[in-house]
């Protein structure tokens, strides 16, 4: 039987009494052991406070029912508080100094001014004993002034917490919303003010090109070359970067478009999966908190913006498209049109979903009407897949030419497209499975596109989509539901185990810093270690944005060559640059690089940027054949801007070595 057992059932007092005295004797003891390390003192803080609390709640339910706040009961009150105070704040702290990396127990990390914490949960411990030895000699609390038992209190509060249960179900998608932001807005108050994610910067960089230069159908810069830009994002956005400093706009935007997101996909649960009660605050939390979502927020912005029409185009089209009403579609086709203004994968995902719809109008519904109302999102989504793919083909070296967004991958991508499926939705497959066929034909439909699409490189790897695990991620929405309905089926206990298993990933690659699920997701293509800036460091990220303002001095008609992670930080400063002005190196930088490029271009000055010092550089340059390379002769490296990276100037003194290299 367990505790809560004992106290319903045993009438006992003395059984309560020796329990208590039992408890309270044990945390004692533990407490005058001389711990010999750290990690067995904080064991021992653990035990302290596991033992007391346990007895002063048992001291706490035996006279709650007639006592009040004006008792000596409220001691035990007070107590417990403390108790959970210190024990809570020391863990906390702990977490903080060890960047997240420690265990919950066994690791203490102790600052002698932390010492008013540890007596916050000492003091806990003794007001509890006394008070527990107080009732059991005297047998019950003592009253200083009549007024209503504690019990009468917590029923106000158990009602309290039901009203706000039921008004959280009312309205699921704010729910949704609500907890989305909070979720995702915390680590960007954590590091503040750096944004999270590895192209953040580089959409910071490209508001800031296109509020300067807005076109819609031009191309811009965009990590080291021009591309066609869906642009819903930056129209949405270029409103408020003329109130707001963009810095600021682009940390808030991820938060918002997450709340909007976990608000969407309630909504689908709801609507389509009819998933209800219980089940739907499990979904808000399993759906927050999946890997793979959170994922998307870290730096997928656009496919996030574009995830969000997806999942409500989805809906509307389950709830409006077997009408045959034309008014009805008006809403399903608007938000198809939205989705491919998004990004790539949605609008390849609307294309198909609008021929679909199409089809589905002239062959099985023999509606004419209907079928002419889809091709309006037919067209428009094809022609900006057109945009965005600048042409109708690609180069292949396998076939000289496909359809663009195709391309040929190596066998290793098979590997990875199995891993991702494991690792990533491993989870969520199996209940998934089960509850598929409580969905209507487009959710089916739409899910079926993207398996396709994302698995493409273990189907037919020389004509795969490209970026397939873009595809692969934009399933994590539409499965993750599936996964709470087909959980209904299991007991209250199996579960809350279940959501658990659920959320652990996704949790510790929340947690900042400790990178806990980067074991986990090195199996998954294109993966962060944690919901972190990259890099994670701040030292690193203050040098970085010391270093855009060292850029907008230097020379405007020298082209800068910068290795990619500090090319993102390099465009903030410069405007709708050319591919030619800021040239993105996708590896580390060595003198090689420096003179096959100058060389290749005919230029007397690059400027270099790079982590790497100049004593290395010059290393790299004594063991380079000075007979099979004359430049090296020629060339003259200047420290422009010291720092964790740094700027050189590259020069050629003798521009008559320029292609007669020997």
């Amino acid at each position: 039987m367990g505790l809560g057992g004992l106290l319903k059932s045993s009438r006992d007092k003395d059984i309560r009494r020796v329990l208590k005295v039992t408890l309270t004797i044990t945390a004692l003891s533990i407490l005058i052991v001389e711990p010999r390390s750290s990690a067995m003192l904080d064991y021992q803080l653990w035990m302290i406070f596991i033992w007391t609390s346990t007895a002063v709640l048992i001291d706490f339910a035996e006279h709650y029912h007639f006592s009040g706040p004006t008792s000596t009961l409220t001691f035990n009150v007070i107590a417990f508080i403390l108790l959970c105070i210190g024990r809570l704040s020391i863990t906390v702290l702990t977490f903080f100094r060890s960047s997240f990396l420690g265990p919950v127990v066994g690791l203490l990390i102790f600052h002698h001014n932390d010492v008013w914490i540890y007596g916050l949960l000492i003091a806990g411990v003794f007001l509890g004993i006394e008070t527990i030895v107080l009732h059991s000699i005297l047998g019950k609390p003592i009253m200083l002034t009549p007024s209503p038992p504690y019990s009468k209190y917590l029923g106000k509060g158990k009602i309290c917490l039901l009203k706000l249960y039921h008004s959280a179900l009312s309205r699921p998608s704010l729910t949704g919303f609500i907890f989305g932001f909070i979720v995702r807005i915390l680590p960007e108050i954590y590091w503040w003010p750096w944004h999270i994610g590895w192209d953040t910067v580089e959409y910071l960089a490209h508001l800031r090109d296109f509020t300067s230069d807005l076109n819609l159908f031009r191309p811009y810069y965009w990590m080291g070359g021009l591309r066609n830009i869906p642009p819903l994002m930056d129209v949405f956005l270029t409103p408020f970067a003329v109130v707001v400093d963009d810095w600021v706009l682009m940390k808030l935007y991820s938060p918002v478009c997450y709340g909007l997101f976990i608000s969407a996909i309630t909504y689908m649960s709801s609507k389509i999966l009819e998933i209800r009660g219980k089940y739907l605050l499990i979904l808000i939390i399993s759906s927050t908190f999946f890997i793979l979502n959170l994922r998307i927020s870290w730096d997928y912005h656009r496919q996030l913006l574009g995830s969000v029409f997806m999942i409500l185009a989805i809906s509307s089209m389950e709830v409006n498209s077997y009408s045959t009403s034309i008014k009805r579609q008006l809403l399903p086709i608007s938000l198809l049109i939205l989705s491919s203004m998004s990004h790539e994968v949605t609008a390849y995902l609307s294309a198909a979903l609008s021929i679909s719809a199409v089809a589905y109008s002239l062959v099985r519904e023999k509606s004419y009407k209907k079928a002419l109302t889809y091709t309006a999102p037919t067209i428009i989504s094809m022609i900006l897949l057109i945009f965005y793919a600048g042409g109708v083909t690609w180069r292949s070296s396998f076939f000289g030419a496909l359809p663009a967004g195709l391309t040929s991958y190596g066998v290793e991508s098979t590997a990875q497209c199995i891993s991702y499926l494991v690792a990533g939705f491993g989870p969520v497959i199996p209940l998934a499975l089960i509850s598929v066929r409580h969905t209507g034909i487009w959710y089916k439909l739409a899910l079926l596109i993207l398996l396709i699409a994302g698995t493409s490189p273990l189907i037919a790897p020389m004509t795969a989509v490209v970026t397939w695990y873009r595809f692969m991620i934009g399933v994590a929405p539409l499965i993750t539901p599936l996964a709470v309905k087909g959980a209904e089926k299991l007991g209250t206990y199996s579960l809350l185990l279940y959501l658990v298993f659920l959320v652990t990933p996704g949790f510790f690659f929340y947690t900042p810093e400790a990178g806990h699920a980067s074991i986990l997701v090195s199996a998954i293509r294109e993966f962060p270690s944690a919901l972190t800036p990259s890099p994670a460091v701040r030292a690193a990220l203050e040098d970085l944005n010391n270093l855009t303002t060292v850029v907008k001095d230097l020379d405007p008609d020298i082209t800068i060559v910068s290795e990619a992670p500090w090319a993102r930080w390099i465009h903030l400063s410069l405007r709708n640059p050319t591919p030619e002005r800021l040239v993105w190196m996708w590896r580390e930088i060595t003198l090689r690089d420096i003179i096959d490029y100058m060389n290749a271009t005919k230029q007397t000055s690059i400027y270099v940027v790079t982590w790497r010092g100049k004593q290395t550089l010059v290393k790299e340059a004594e063991n380079l054949n000075y007979q099979d390379d004359k430049l090296i002769d020629s060339l003259q490296i200047e420290l422009v801007r010291d720092g964790i990276y740094k700027i050189y100037k590259a020069s050629i003194i003798n521009t008559s070595l320029f292609g007669n290299r020997m």
